[in-house]
């Protein structure tokens, strides 16, 4: 039960990232130098991977638990 809901939170953390990414202002400033968010495509991603991975080793240990009974 805590690995899905640890696994839905990194769900959650991942859209929340890669929205705030997708909804920030990218620009070059004056001196020529870009200015963007561009690591929150990186972590947002990982959080989404890490999130349904921890769900669905999860779901087969809870199967095979249920399995064995």
């Amino acid at each position: 039960m805590i690995s899905t809901i640890i696994g839905a939170s990194l769900l959650v953390l991942g859209v929340i990232f890669l929205l705030i990414k997708f909804n920030s202002v990218e620009y070059v400033d004056k001196s020529g130098i870009l200015h963007e968010n561009f690591y929150l495509v990186i972590i947002g991603y990982l959080c989404l991977f890490s999130g349904f991975a921890t769900i669905f080793v999860s779901w087969i240990i809870t199967l095979v638990k249920n399995l064995n009974s």
